[in-house]
């Protein structure tokens, strides 16, 4: 009976597609503070911040939380964070006319501003203030402190 030979195929392997994981990149962007605007009442400063999110890394909100405030005999009692808004309420009135600056300084607060990635907001000196208040009566030259007698 004749030997049938049978030839051996050689099978190719699958070409195997590289494993591809999507990582998401890594927050490592502060947030920050854009604008500032005193209200027409006077008794707040808010800021817009640049991402929802973020909270007092120390779990209040009491105090001047860092910030100060030049121009103005308003001194920041306390704040808060809703949204992107950053408020700060005043001890005093921000009145029309004053040139009023903010600045943050994270080293003079046990309350540092985070955000959920944990990046804290970084220390700004004098940023201006747009001054939309109405309150007369103040620094700002809006009205008079006091009147003298007019002599006849």
């Amino acid at each position: 009976m004749p030997t049938t030979f049978v030839r051996p195929t050689f099978v190719r392997p699958r070409r195997r597609r590289p494993f591809v994981r999507s990582v998401a990149a890594a927050d490592v962007t502060p947030p920050t503070v854009g604008t500032w605007v005193a209200p027409a009442a006077g008794t707040t400063i808010t800021g817009v911040l640049s991402e929802s999110g973020c909270v007092a890394a120390g779990g209040g909100s009491s105090g001047s939380g860092g910030f100060t405030l030049t121009g103005t005999p308003a001194t920041v009692s306390g704040w808060s964070i809703s949204g992107t808004t950053l408020t700060l309420s005043l001890t005093n009135l921000v009145y029309q006319g004053e040139v009023v600056t903010v600045a943050y300084d994270r080293a003079n607060t046990t309350d540092d501003i985070r955000d959920a990635a944990s990046n804290f907001l970084a220390t700004f000196t004098a940023v201006s203030v747009t001054n939309n208040s109405t309150q007369t009566g103040g620094s700002g030259g809006g009205g008079s402190v006091f009147s003298s007698p007019v002599v006849r």
